[in-house]
């Protein structure tokens, strides 16, 4: 048997929530682009993308400035996608863009544009609004549920972190109003 403590702790420090620990805590969300991350031709045979956030293998990713990826392939549709970087030890340490040519979505990523391009310019992006599957919907338990009062309720009393942003967040509001 293994006994699993999310946040970990070492028993003489604050207690610290991993990168991995907080992939699991997160699981049951879908990878996903929350807004941006537009791509858009660069000069030449490179793109821009843009400010954007989502998430990845349940962390969150942000990018705060416009940033050029170059060396995109003549005469072919480029893939470009999201992807998160790992540490040796496979802890999540940081995200960046890649490409391929084959339309295989690498391990740990998100398509968020196909490229095609000619002998040395981009001659058109198609931006990807993707949620990981295509489908657009939240996964719970290893089912896309439908919403309803009694699956919200249920979600509600499972999910005891999200009962307390959720309720934090309604505090803060009646708080505000009050003011």
């Amino acid at each position: 048997m293994t006994r699993v403590l999310i946040p970990r702790s070492d028993n003489t420090s604050a207690k610290i929530v991993e990168a991995s620990d907080f992939e699991k805590y997160h699981s049951f969300l879908n990878d996903h682009i929350i807004s941006g991350f537009v791509v858009s031709a660069g000069s030449g045979l490179d793109v821009d993308v843009g400010t954007g956030t989502g998430r990845l293998q349940g962390v969150y990713v942000e990018n705060t400035g416009t940033c050029n990826v170059s060396g995109l392939t003549a005469w072919s549709t480029n893939y470009l996608y999201i992807s998160i970087d790992r540490d040796p030890n496979c802890e999540p340490e940081g995200w960046s863009v890649v490409t391929n040519k084959t339309n295989t979505t690498p391990v740990c990523s998100i398509k968020i544009a196909s490229i095609v391009t000619g002998a040395s310019t981009v001659s058109s992006v198609s931006q990807v609004q993707d949620s990981g599957d295509g489908s657009g919907d939240i996964t719970y338990n290893s089912e896309k549920p439908k919403l309803t009062v009694a699956k919200a309720k249920e979600v509600y009393s499972d999910i005891f972190w999200l009962r307390d942003q959720i309720e934090e967040a309604l505090t803060e509001s009646l708080d505000f109003t009050k003011a």
